[in-house]
């Protein structure tokens, strides 16, 4: 069967928590439910695809969802590897506080989970926004499969164009510009549950990117802590 490449993006506040960070899972993407916390604007989360020329040929407003990259109608399973644009550019978080297994593994006050079981983890970044691009090569098939948190409920099927593009975005519906109020970090820390001290984010150089989902000034990925 024939295989091709895709690429994964993922823009404004997504925490990833590397495989067996927490609870046993694999590489996971948390949203954090944005939508109504008191100190930040509302974050919404949409999951993009694109074919190769740009075209945008499905677009979902996401929430309580649970997303999956399957290969062939089976988990893709593939190498993992973080480049060193990752591991050193993507802002990380200050914090010592260990992940709770009520957000990470059970969805507590979590919006989306996206699970990655393989592909080479790079950076993208726009100004202040960082961003995580992820390229799965050779897989069969590519598809985004949707159930519920709890996975009892399946809820969906994306097929992803060969040599296309997925974007899952937390950005604000109403993205600011030359926004320079940071609180709305704050939301990278909920998913670790109680934070017991005031945050630290360490800021990155800036560049720029282009494509046919932007970056939002102000609005960054994370990985723990």
């Amino acid at each position: 069967m024939k295989k091709t490449d895709i690429t994964i993006d993922f823009l404004g506040i997504c925490t990833h928590f590397r495989d067996g960070e927490a609870g046993g899972v694999p590489h996971r993407v948390v949203c954090v439910d944005g939508r109504s916390i008191n100190g930040i604007r509302p974050h919404f989360v949409t999951l993009s695809v694109f074919a190769p020329d740009g075209t945008l040929t499905v677009s979902l407003s996401l929430g309580r969802q649970h997303v999956r990259l399957f290969c062939n109608a089976h988990e893709y399973e593939g190498p993992r590897t973080y480049d060193h644009e990752y591991l050193e550019r993507i802002p990380k978080l200050a914090t010592k506080v260990t992940p709770s297994d009520d957000v990470i593994v059970r969805g507590r006050g979590a919006s989306v989970f996206f699970d990655l079981r393989g592909g080479a983890f790079g950076h993208l970044c726009n100004s202040e926004a960082h961003a995580c691009r992820v390229a799965v090569t050779d897989i069969e098939v590519p598809t985004l499969e949707i159930t519920s948190f709890d996975d009892r409920f399946w809820q969906g099927r994306i097929r992803v164009p060969d040599c296309g593009r997925v974007a899952l975005q937390h950005t604000e519906q109403q993205p600011l510009i030359n926004d320079n109020d940071n609180s709305h970090f704050r939301l990278h820390y909920l998913v670790s549950g109680r934070i017991p001290d005031p945050p630290v984010w360490i800021p990155d150089e800036k560049c720029a990117v282009d494509g046919p989902v932007s970056l939002n000034v102000g609005c960054s990925n994370s990985t723990f802590p």
